[in-house]
């Protein structure tokens, strides 16, 4: 990896913003970016990009949301015609639960979304920015 040294702070660290876990055999894995990380109205910090990567399945793509004025995030749901939409509240709680979340990052409010009207960037990548963007207007 080559690195400028205009990039490398007075410290000696090289900064990317990037929020990273350390897994069990030391290895570094990016699970968010700083910008992505929000204060809830009760003062606690949740990461979106963490939170959305979390609720995200292999039938359903979950985008979450919240401003500081909320209490708990929001999640729109991306799915297909496989998936029941009555059953995605009782999905979230399996993946609160199992993977020991506390209880400010419980999904409270979910909108459900047909995959096919997520918004793509050069018909590629979903556009999540644009999709949180567009659903904080919508709240505020």
């Amino acid at each position: 990896l080559s690195v400028s040294s205009g990039v490398i702070e007075a410290d000696g660290w090289y900064h990317t913003k990037d929020i990273v876990s350390i897994d069990s055999n030391n290895r570094l894995r990016i699970i968010g970016r700083k910008s992505n990380t929000i204060k809830l109205q009760q003062g606690e910090f949740i990461n979106l990009d963490e939170l959305s990567i979390l609720y995200t399945t292999n039938y359903m793509d979950t985008v979450v949301y919240a401003s500081p004025l909320d209490r708990y995030p929001r999640a729109i749901v991306y799915i297909d015609d496989t998936v029941n939409s009555d059953d995605i509240r009782d999905i979230f709680n399996d993946i609160h639960e199992h993977n020991g979340r506390k209880g400010f990052e419980r999904i409270q409010s979910i909108t459900v979304r047909n995959i096919k009207d997520i918004p793509l960037i050069n018909g590629i990548k979903p556009n999540y920015k644009r999709v949180r963007e567009e659903a904080l207007k919508q709240l505020y």
